[in-house]
């Protein structure tokens, strides 16, 4: 079984702070999530994206929960999204991303 909790985020030098437009000051490289998380599928049949510290999902981590899903099923494997917050989980069933998914608040 593998954990993956959320992004890594990268927060700019305390100088540069002022001069980033958008806040939370971290910034998401989603293709380095993707690969990290796509890595973690590959070596394991049973799979949990913990989301408990997320507080925002954007577009592009909606597409890698979906390829997440869809390539741990081809497997065989179990895929779990783990304590998404309010935020995060209303996200989730307005795409109708909850109605494929296992999500627990465990």
């Amino acid at each position: 079984m593998a954990i993956v909790k959320p992004f890594k985020g990268i927060r700019p030098p305390k100088e540069l702070v002022e001069q980033v437009e958008s806040r939370p000051y971290d910034v998401l490289n989603s293709e380095e999530a993707r690969t990290t998380m796509l890595k973690a599928a590959e070596e394991a049949n049973d799979l949990i994206l913990d989301l408990e510290k997320l507080d925002f999902m954007a577009s592009s981590g909606l597409r890698i929960i979906l390829e997440l899903a869809k390539r741990m099923k081809q497997k065989g494997g179990n895929f779990t999204v783990k304590k998404p917050k309010p935020v995060v989980l209303d996200v989730l069933e307005m795409t109708g991303l909850s109605s494929i998914l296992n999500i627990t608040q465990e």
